[in-house]
């Protein structure tokens, strides 16, 4: 038999665990002395729920109905409480979720406060992922929003600023705040090597010129020239921000010809609108990093140049000599097969193939829709050489043992 010892000992153990949810179900139902009792045991849970930080439980109270005027005053101080502890704990999500209830205006200036300094938390923290989801939410005051996006910057979470920009009817003051943040982001990003984030957000409509000028600057550190070459392509472009991008993307080509990057600069060739210069800067380029790539052993970054149809003479015959010094012929028979190509350039290739009488060449067929070209061919190989890895559809050739 239940005693009401132990019934008001079941009490007082489901407000110590927050459980105000079933209280409140149970003092819904209750008549007499036990409703009294589960009340004040309701009361108590509320509290305590108030000094966790468990706001949502107590939200979900003030939204009952038949609740007396004791329990909602409760529960309201009890949500103020709440608020404040999950600002300093940095718990944004529970207090941002409150501005889609409707609550009164007392509660709303406290959790304004709240989320503000728990903004703050989070940053100092370094838990942006929580911050940059609060700047996704619409109905945000310009102080949430400027507190949010100055730790998205600060932590070069560029993408989450620049949403912010995008919106319609924005503050000013907050429109000004945030483009000093993508600036001081775009900076951060470029330390941490994080250029991927800078090379996707250029493409966006609207960012100022200030904005432009510092992600070219850092992809020109870096040798993005495909993001500043894509920049200029792009109607509208300020003629100080087209200044800039020309001589950073001259940079970038510099940086990746020093760095043998031969299929960034190839990638160049495929663009309009780029001025002779550029592309004279280019040529130059690519025929360099052709050679670095050559001399630091890179010889099949040089070969898959030659499936490029844009490529200059002079770059493909810089090609075929880097390929003729590392015996990787097969590319440069592959070459002889390229319809319309120059003879200057048919004449150097089969030079080099020449040179090297000891080793046959044949193009392999058996992807060809006409079964007659499918034939099987034997090649036979003079003592000390060895057939060289050849994909399906490519010229193949018998490669020179420890070359």
């Amino acid at each position: 038999m239940v005693t009401r010892e132990d019934f008001v000992e079941s009490l007082n153990a489901l407000a110590k665990e927050g459980a105000i949810k079933i209280l409140a179900d149970l003092h819904t139902s209750a008549t007499g002395d036990d409703k009294a009792l589960i009340e004040q045991a309701l009361i108590a849970g509320i509290e305590i729920c108030g000094t966790r930080g468990q706001i949502d439980a107590v939200v979900n109270m003030l939204g009952r109905e038949g609740l007396s005027d004791s329990v909602r005053a409760v529960a309201e101080k009890a949500l103020i409480a709440g608020i404040g502890v999950c600002g300093t704990r940095g718990w944004v999500d529970p207090v941002v979720a409150l501005f889609e209830e409707g609550l009164s205006e007392a509660v709303m200036e406290k959790a304004e406060k709240a989320l503000i300094a728990g903004i703050g938390v989070c940053g100092s923290k370094g838990r942006v992922d929580a911050v940059a989801d609060v700047l996704e939410r619409k109905g945000l005051s310009d102080g949430v929003l400027i507190a949010g996006i100055e730790v998205c910057g600060s932590e070069g979470r560029v993408y989450a600023v620049a949403d912010v920009l995008e919106r319609k009817g924005l503050n000013e003051d907050v429109r000004a705040v945030a483009e000093k943040a993508l600036i001081v982001g775009i900076g951060v990003c470029g330390r941490e090597g994080r250029v991927d984030a800078v090379t996707n957000l250029l493409p966006r409509e609207g960012l100022s010129d200030d904005v432009l000028l510092a992600g070219i600057k850092v992809c020109e550190s870096k040798g993005r020239l495909s993001a500043v070459a894509a920049l200029l392509e792009r109607k509208g472009l300020s003629e100080d921000v087209r200044a800039v991008a020309e001589k950073a993307l001259i940079a970038s080509i510099e940086v990746c010809e020093r760095e043998g990057r031969v299929y960034a600069v190839a990638s160049l060739f495929e663009r309009k609108g780029l001025n002779d210069g550029i592309m004279e800067k280019a040529e130059k380029a690519l025929i360099a990093g052709i050679g670095v790539c050559g001399r630091e052993g890179r010889v099949d970054s040089v070969a898959s140049l030659f499936e490029r149809k844009e490529l200059s003479d002079a770059v493909l015959i810089a090609g075929i000599g880097v390929c003729e010094r590392e015996g990787q012929l097969s590319a440069v028979a592959a070459l002889l097969e390229r319809k319309g190509l120059n003879e200057a350039v048919r004449a150097v290739a089969e030079r080099v193939l020449a040179s090297f009488p000891d080793i046959k060449f044949f193009v392999d067929r058996s992807d060809d829709p006409n079964p007659l070209a499918r034939d099987g061919v034997t090649v036979a190989a003079s003592p000390g050489f060895q057939r060289g890895p050849t994909p399906a559809g490519t010229v193949r050739v018998l490669k020179a043992s420890g070359s």
